[in-house]
């Protein structure tokens, strides 16, 4: 992806496409407050890097944007290849506290980093730590099948199956769409510290790219 600028600011930033005009976060939020009269969402935390319980660091950036339903506070891996990387969101409705949402998403975050589902398994790739797994799906260009995401790594279909072979005739229960827990626990594991100029290098090539059409609010009236 080409690197672009706001329209607005020309911050470099730029991930945004509000009525058709390419916007950075802040100035999209600006936008749909004088649009909606709903008031401006509060600055998100600054970019980090958490360092998980195996040594791996994760740089993450965090955002947050007003849909249609609610505000959404969102947390993205970046620097990492396409597809994989941590990406976790948490939404509230237009009346509730927007700081408190940022607050339980950088919880979350370090849980979710803290949390291993997978540890390698010698000559014979991963294996689960425990009886369950959780990630995300993504797409696959190589494949019309989605790839998993979990631990932050995107693995194929076929890897996943492999993933689950030893539990053959084990019953399961798929839900799709839930929160990540961001209990306390092992998000202590994760430490986390102020991602530097260098690791930021590029993110905005990173960031997923959110297309909005302000006619889809509601106004605060």
């Amino acid at each position: 992806m080409i690197p672009a600028t706001c329209s607005k600011c020309q911050s470099p930033w730029a991930a945004v496409s509000l009525d058709g005009q390419l916007l950075c976060d802040r100035c999209a939020d600006q936008r749909l407050a004088a649009v909606t009269g709903w008031p401006e969402l509060p600055a998100p935390p600054p970019p980090e890097v958490i360092t998980g319980p195996d040594g791996r660091r994760h740089t993450i950036l965090y955002r947050i944007m007003r849909w249609p339903g609610g505000p959404s506070a969102n947390a993205e891996e970046i620097g990492v290849g396409p597809g994989a990387g941590y990406r976790l969101s948490l939404t509230i409705d237009h009346g509730d506290d927007p700081g408190q949402l940022l607050t339980r998403l950088r919880r979350t975050v370090r849980w979710a980093i803290a949390h291993r589902y997978m540890e390698p398994q010698e000559g014979h790739g991963w294996g689960l730590v425990a009886d369950e797994a959780g990630g995300r799906l993504s797409e696959d260009d190589q494949s019309d099948l989605p790839q998993v995401v979990i631990d932050g790594y995107a693995i194929d279909w076929e890897a996943f199956g492999r993933l689950l072979a030893p539990y053959v005739g084990w019953s399961f229960h798929l839900r799709l769409g839930i929160e990540a827990p961001s209990g306390d626990g092992v998000a202590g594991l994760a430490r986390a510290r102020p991602a530097s100029a260098d690791e930021l290098a590029g993110a905005s090539e990173d960031m997923t790219q959110f297309v909005i059409d302000s006619a889809h609010y509601p106004s605060r009236d």
